[in-house]
């Protein structure tokens, strides 16, 4: 179990920016995963995407095992909300914390993984990410053709 694509793309925009991780040097970076995760992201393992630390990390999550992918995103979620306060939204800490869960971590303090629906019904996390996850696919399933303008098109248009 990794990143679903819709749960890859909040990861790149919450920590990603042109190849560089937050503030991260490489030797912080690499000092970050060996002490948060216990792994070596200079390894090999994670350079099949490319040797950028964004791209280290991207390839991390779609190879290490899932609490190890927990155990970073609950790190660089601790980071964020160091650095750049005001990026770390609670709609943000929501979304990371189902996805969190969803790998077998714990929630990130303060996040509410689940809402009241306003029949009274309680959302799972699970339920969150589906709805995500369709939206996701409906946004892929889209097609990329040029709109049609003006009027209705005839048959022998």
């Amino acid at each position: 179990m990794t990143l679903r694509p819709i749960e890859t793309k909040l990861v790149e925009d919450l920590f990603v920016q042109g190849g560089y991780v937050l503030e991260f040097t490489n030797q912080t970076f690499f000092e970050f995963f060996q002490h948060e995760v216990g792994v070596d992201i200079y390894d090999d393992a994670y350079a099949f995407r490319g040797n950028s630390k964004g791209k280290r990390l991207i390839a991390f999550t779609q190879k290490a095992q899932p609490k190890a992918i927990a155990k970073a995103l609950t790190g660089l979620w601790e980071y964020l909300e160091t650095i750049r306060p005001d990026e770390a939204t609670d709609d943000h800490r929501r979304k990371m914390s189902v996805i969190i869960e969803r790998l077998g971590g714990d929630a990130l303090h303060g996040a509410a993984t689940e809402k009241v629906q306003p029949e009274g019904r309680q959302q799972s996390a699970e339920d969150v990410l589906t709805g995500l996850e369709t939206e996701f696919l409906g946004l892929q399933a889209m097609d990329d053709g040029p709109q049609a303008r003006g009027g209705m098109l005839s048959k022998n248009s």
